[in-house]
């Protein structure tokens, strides 16, 4: 029996879905958006299932749908009989750059998990659908997707997402756009975690410049980019370079968000890291305690960033020899990283394995040989 006009379109509607399995609360939000009846929409889906097109499971009281692969096949060549064909596209597009633009700041385990079901047909999206995509949400169809696996510390995974925002930025807005720029630092950020320092230079040189150009010296952006740009001068042993990025950034972010920001512990964090590695201990230790400070106020005690800053001020009562003072914090920012972002994140093997060396070096007196580059810088 031939399906009713209003089931033919839930059934085009999901096939811009992926063979994976898919929310209905989804659906809704799509039929929502198309000022369609809901209770149609359901009727709709209960002659797809009665037909054995689409079947069906629940998790966690959510219910998930699922097409087979020759199914969606052929609903993807009736979808594009629909005069409406496009407005259907945008609607299925605008239900993800939500879920795309929910990214909190310091992404955790939660947020992996509440997007994990998502990222295939967020995948579907940044490859096949962009042209749908609206110029104010072309970014977050790639930056949903570097974020996923970089949360996860999979940076080789995030690099070609960041890579193809680069270039489908580039065709669709220019050069000479602010997103362009954004783009061009997150994959600069990717290749600096990966230790590639020669391919992020340019990138993060060139992003410095557009947003001076675009968005002028005054602006938060910028400072993300002398911050950066520091940082990368820093790993490099540009340390004269690196210097006077380092403080402009930290300035202004005082300047423009205030002493009370997030952002501005980052800078705080990231010159007492330049200043410990130059062994300038006495003026790194009021600017590590800062910014642990300002991020258990304004990030709470249970954040990345906060896992951070624990990690590095106890680095530096470690290269001070005040191993005492050093265990609790180290402690406490392994027991974040391994409850907020897993045991086998680069963090949490990092804060591990400095709190590991602590305590060897606490039973052999105290001996630093082991001191090497484990603290977490900032990006941002």
């Amino acid at each position: 029996m031939e399906l009713d006009e209003q089931t033919q379109k839930i059934a085009a509607i999901l096939s811009l879905f992926t063979e994976n399995i898919f929310a209905w609360e989804w659906v809704e939000s799509i039929v929502n958006s198309l000022n369609w009846e809901q209770d149609k929409a359901n009727t709709a889906l209960e002659q797809l299932y009665q037909r054995h097109l689409v079947s069906y499971s629940e998790e966690s009281d959510t219910y998930y749908y699922q097409l087979h692969p020759l199914i969606r096949k052929f609903l993807q060549e009736k979808l594009e009989e629909f005069a409406a064909v496009n407005e259907f596209k945008q609607a299925f597009v605008s239900v993800f750059m939500e879920i795309a633009q929910s990214i909190p700041e310091s992404p955790t385990l939660e947020f992996i998990n509440s997007v994990k079901k998502a990222i295939p047909h967020l995948t579907e999206i940044a490859g096949n659908l962009t042209d749908v995509v609206s110029k104010e949400n072309l970014p977050w169809a790639f930056i949903v997707l570097g974020e996923f696996y970089e949360a996860q510390g999979l940076y080789a995974l995030a690099e070609p997402w960041c890579q193809q925002c680069v270039s489908t930025i580039k065709l669709r807005l220019g050069e000479n756009h602010r997103d362009y720029a954004t783009s061009l630092n997150n994959l600069a950020n990717v290749y600096f975690y990966q230790g590639k320092y020669e391919q992020a230079q340019p990138l993060f040189i060139q992003a410095l410049e557009l947003r001076k150009q675009l968005l002028g010296e005054n602006h938060r952006d910028y400072a993300t980019s002398l911050n950066n740009l520091a940082n990368l001068y820093s790993c490099q042993g540009k340390c004269e370079q690196a210097q006077p990025l380092f403080i402009q950034a930290l300035e202004l972010r005082k300047q423009l968000l205030g002493e009370n920001h997030s952002s501005t512990a980052t800078s705080l964090s990231n010159l007492a890291e330049f200043y410990r590695s130059q062994g300038k201990y006495e003026q790194a230790q009021p600017l590590y305690i800062q910014a642990l400070e300002i991020g258990e106020r304004v990030l709470g005690a249970n954040n990345p960033l906060y896992a951070i800053s624990l990690n590095n001020l106890a680095y530096l009562y470690s290269c001070q020899g005040k191993y005492e003072q050093a265990q609790p914090l180290y402690i406490q920012a392994l027991e974040i990283g391994e409850r907020v972002l897993g045991a086998n994140h680069p963090h949490t093997v990092t804060y591990r394995e400095n709190l590991e060396n602590l305590r060897a070096q606490q039973q052999k007196g105290g001996d630093d040989s082991w001191l090497g580059s484990l603290t977490r810088w900032f990006l941002g």
